[in-house]
């Protein structure tokens, strides 16, 4: 299931989808979404694989948030950049990827605690990255060029 719910956010996250309707969504996670996130604009509906997802703005920021079908949060997650990673995340990108360029960096924060993923690119591969507990990325997905 964590596997299944971190490959969505990063899905997406990493691409732009239009919803031609909005999803109708269950009185509970409504009400769960409302007490949590009462300033949000531009509230998208989606309902995957059992759970409901909201993508929003928040303060200017830009978040993606699950919910179960009891109105129960799942994760969240939101784009952020090089400087809001933990120092030793930071210093283990910048010494192990200097020659890739970062095309999305996102955090989803979920019942393990915060967790980091990037996809970063040059002339030869996409990878995409997961920082470990100790700040030390690690490849699990690359794709030639």
């Amino acid at each position: 299931m964590k596997q299944i719910i971190i490959a969505l956010s990063m899905l997406c996250i990493i691409t732009v989808k239009s919803y031609a309707g909005e999803e109708k969504v269950a009185k509970a996670v409504l009400e769960s979404f409302e007490k949590s996130f009462r300033n949000a604009s531009e509230v998208k509906w989606s309902y995957i694989k059992d759970l409901y997802k909201a993508e929003f703005l928040l303060d200017d920021h830009a978040l993606v948030v699950w919910y179960n079908a009891d109105g129960g949060m799942v994760a969240l997650s939101r784009i952020i950049t090089l400087e809001q990673l933990p120092l030793a995340a930071q210093l283990s990108f910048k010494n192990d990827f200097s020659d890739y360029t970062l095309a999305n960096l996102f955090e989803i924060d979920n019942e393990e605690g915060n967790n980091y993923y990037a996809v970063v690119d040059n002339a030869k591969a996409v990878l995409r990255l997961r920082a470990d507990v100790n700040g030390k990325w690690i490849v699990y997905e690359k794709k030639r060029k």
